[in-house]
């Protein structure tokens, strides 16, 4: 029986990086889901195991996870070296890790089975600070006892409220039922495919120099800003995306088109850094930003739902 191992990061390196891609993916095409991946967490914990998950076993159970101390890894574990000490066996090469193939010495090589990625976030709920949490778990080894080995774990680190962003499906439901979280607010994922980037949203030259229009982006971080007098809004460039966010104006131009003439001059001009598609989320309860994007032609692709768990520190 293999009771796998147990990690905790501060940082995602390369290797790390790869699997966790790897695990989200693989939860997405069996969820039909559409989690990221992009983002750095502040604080990763990391199950490993046997890549064939046959021999995780009842000590893995819900009831059963005492023995995850011994086999947790309190370390920084800051490098890709430092983690392949932690997740390579003796006689196992790097690819077998990677890949779950069986290594030189015909045993199994072990792979990430879950992945537990705290968020530390800016904002309070009823006045206490909130962390965010995304949790996935390689769907062959659900309903293990995967999931509550690394929450438990990881409680010492979260703050008083924990939010958990979700695409609701069973697994997920159970959870939160287990966990006795409440319903918070959805949170919809909205998207504006770039052929009317490119085309119903053009703004003229001389209404861009009328409200101060701006851009500033780096090639180096992939981040930008767009700005007129009164509002701005932020971007990233993920591959051929741009997730658009922190859009702001002033109180006193609220309700006055400021931000709609705002992302119709710079929504054209995420193209030129490669954007095929622009995204953004908002919350389901503000109705005049959703109107907002639905008048620039952006459509609703998928619903985030928000649940809380307060706890006692």
């Amino acid at each position: 029986m293999e009771l796998g191992q147990l990690i905790r990061r501060s940082y995602a390196g390369r290797v790390v990086a790869g699997q966790l891609r790897e695990l989200i993916k693989a939860c997405n095409e069996y969820d039909g889901t559409a989690y990221g991946c992009e983002d750095p967490a502040d604080i990763y914990y990391l199950r490993y195991g046997a890549a064939g998950a046959d021999d995780m076993a009842e000590a893995d159970d819900i009831a059963g996870i005492g023995d995850i101390g011994r086999t947790l890894a309190e370390s920084a574990c800051n490098t890709d070296s430092e983690a392949e000490a932690y997740m390579v066996e003796a006689g196992r090469s790097r690819r077998d890790e990677r890949t779950g193939r069986t290594g030189r010495d015909g045993s199994r090589s072990r792979r990430l089975l879950g992945a537990l990625c705290i968020y530390r976030m800016g904002d309070t709920r009823n006045g206490r600070p909130v962390d965010e949490v995304c949790a996935f778990t390689l769907p062959g080894v659900r309903r293990r006892g995967i999931f509550t080995a690394l929450y438990k774990t990881a409680i010492k680190d979260l703050r008083p409220v924990v939010r958990f962003p979700v695409y609701v499906n069973d697994d997920a439901m159970m959870t939160l039922s287990a966990l006795k979280a409440e319903k918070g607010n959805d949170e919809l994922l909205m998207f504006l495919e770039t052929e009317r980037l490119n085309t119903d949203l053009q703004a003229g030259t001389a209404e861009r120099t009328e409200m101060g229009f701006g851009l500033e982006f780096s090639e180096e971080t992939k981040e930008g800003r767009a700005y007129t007098e009164h509002s701005e809004f932020s971007f990233n460039i993920y591959c051929s995306d741009a997730y658009i966010y922190n859009v702001r104006t002033d109180a006193s131009f609220q309700r006055r088109g400021s931000a709609y003439r705002l992302l119709k001059a710079a929504l054209p001009e995420l193209s030129r850094y490669g954007a095929a598609r622009a995204f953004l989320q908002v919350s389901s309860d503000n109705a005049a930003a959703v109107g907002l994007y639905t008048k620039l032609g952006f459509t609703t692709g998928e619903t985030l739902s928000y649940y809380y768990i307060e706890h006692i520190q």
